[in-house]
């Protein structure tokens, strides 16, 4: 019984694996782009590939686009259910005669106001620039419009023109930058009843990735002094009005997992001046400039990130006498590992580069700093560190092309807790909007980012919980740690082996 349980369980994970991988195969895929990149296509061309992937839409590199049928204004947008394809000869239709709206490659045809629509969902930042040779057909009380939708839905008019007999091929073209994740529809509509109004000569649609500086980025920086006399300030506990991070000076012994908050302290906001800790009392203590460490009990900075950022940090000179004490840096990650980032056994002639490291962080994240010597015995730096965060680029745009950039063997537990912190350094408007938004890319990547989830049977994909049997460190709150030292698993596992060996050794005796 317990062998069928274990078979079904693996069959339901390979099912959950294939139909990611159906999820996200499209014909005609084309390669991911890059920075610049141009794209282009005729109007024949949307509608042969549409033809082709049975009224679907078809997948570039910049863009994914599709003709479609109905009212945009409305937010009535519909597929071609009835369509032919020939892709040897380039030829196309969709719809038929009997339809409101329908055409083939070369003519579109609109009746009771359901339009022929050209609907184009951006991948990247693109301008997208649209031309018509010449006009022609039976255009006269028709509309030409041009929207586009935002990533959370929001329709806004680009361009409208009331088309007659007189109008010129100006009235049907236009230059728009697109923001990536947003859609741009190009319909061509008529309202009444009667006969169809139609037409007969299409436009072209050119794509261009757009080449812009890096976005406006929030940073924030706080020297030593500042963290100290913050953390003196709020008697011992976390400052929490920085932008970007949270941080505080703790101490403890960080790959111990014992971290603890200063319970005596003294500052002086008016002259910026602090201490931490007492040296008559304690294995670790400080002020605003200067540092001490004994025993195993390191002093710590101590920055965790509130959105998705960059810690970097630096020291102008090394004072003091650190000798033979250990400056290192560690990451603690959202699924629980903790990691070196570096780790040097310092002196008084040691490099500053020795003091200084940076990481990303997503939000929740942890950075430590550590100054520790390891002997009863005080070891100091005089001159602090200082810190610099700095916001990076984090969007719903950016977590759906992450999502949806690529389709590897195992996606699925390589991408997808990455996919999960990238959501939660997300700003609460922009979690809303990879939820609930209707934007054709950003359903593809939230559907895929779902089926991610149930082969990683997390059932809470837009909590901010990670798989706990993951986790080698715990955090305990500025207390000492619930895990045993690594010295007590050790024995504890020699000791396991040992009486594993010793049963096994027991029952073959018995035997004989």
């Amino acid at each position: 019984m317990k062998k069928e349980y274990l078979f079904s369980l693996l069959s339901a994970a390979a099912v959950v694996g294939t139909s990611v991988v159906a999820l996200s195969s499209k014909p005609y895929l084309s390669a991911k782009a890059t920075l610049g990149d141009v794209e282009s296509a005729s109007a024949q061309d949307m509608v042969v590939r549409t033809a082709l992937n049975g009224g679907k839409a078809y997948s570039g590199k910049l863009v994914d686009y599709q003709v479609v049928h109905g009212n945009v204004a409305n937010k009535s947008i519909n597929a071609f259910t009835t369509y032919e394809s020939n892709a040897n000869e380039w030829t196309g239709s969709l719809g038929t005669s009997a339809d409101s709206a329908y055409g083939n490659h070369w003519s579109f045809y609109s009746l009771k106001n359901d339009g022929v629509i050209f609907k184009v969902v951006a991948k990247a930042d693109i301008n997208i620039s649209i031309s018509q040779s010449s006009v022609s057909g039976w255009v006269d009380g028709a509309n030409l419009t041009m929207y586009k939708e935002a990533a959370d839905g929001t329709i806004s008019t680009l361009k409208t023109t009331a088309l007659t007999d007189s109008s010129t091929t100006e009235d049907f073209a236009g230059s728009f930058d697109i923001a990536s994740c947003e859609t741009f529809y190009w319909e061509f509509r008529f309202e009444w009843d009667g006969s169809h109004r139609n037409t007969q000569t299409l436009p072209s649609f050119t794509f261009t990735e757009i080449e812009h500086p890096a976005p406006s980025l929030e940073t924030v920086t706080a020297s030593g002094q500042d963290i100290i006399v913050r953390t003196a300030l709020n008697n011992g506990g976390s400052y929490t009005d920085a932008s970007l991070v949270d941080y505080q000076a703790v101490h403890g012994n960080v790959t111990n997992g014992t971290i603890n908050a200063f319970t005596t302290f003294s500052s002086d906001a008016g002259t910026w001046k602090a201490t931490l800790g007492a040296q008559d009392a304690d294995d670790c203590y400080a002020n605003h400039y200067k540092l001490w460490s004994q025993a195993n009990d390191g002093f710590i900075f101590k920055v965790t990130a509130k959105s998705y950022v960059n810690v970097s940090v630096d020291l102008a000179s090394v004072g003091g006498w650190p000798d033979d004490a250990f400056v290192s840096i560690y990451k603690y990650d959202l699924d629980g590992k903790l990691s070196t980032i570096s780790s040097n056994k310092v002196n008084a002639s040691s490099p500053t580069s020795d003091f200084v490291g940076n990481a990303d962080l997503y939000a929740g994240e942890i950075f430590y700093w550590e100054f520790k010597f390891e002997w009863t015995s005080w070891r100091n730096l005089d001159g602090l560190p200082s810190f610099t965060f700095t916001e990076k680029e984090n969007t719903v745009g950016t977590l759906s092309s992450f999502i949806l950039e690529s389709d590897k063997p195992n996606q699925c537990q390589t991408k997808y807790w990455e996919a999960k912190k990238r959501y939660n350094s997300l700003s609460s408007a922009e979690k809303s909007t990879f939820q609930t938004s209707t934007n054709s890319r950003i359903v593809s990547a939230r559907e895929r980012y779902l089926a991610w989830a149930v082969n990683q049977s997390d059932s809470n994909p837009y909590d901010n919980t990670y798989g706990a049997s993951n986790k080698t460190w715990v955090q305990n709150n500025l207390t000492k740690t619930k895990e045993k030292p690594m010295w007590i698993i050790a024995i504890t596992t020699i000791a396991s082996f040992v009486g594993i060996g010793s049963l096994f050794f027991y029952r073959k005796h018995k035997k004989q």
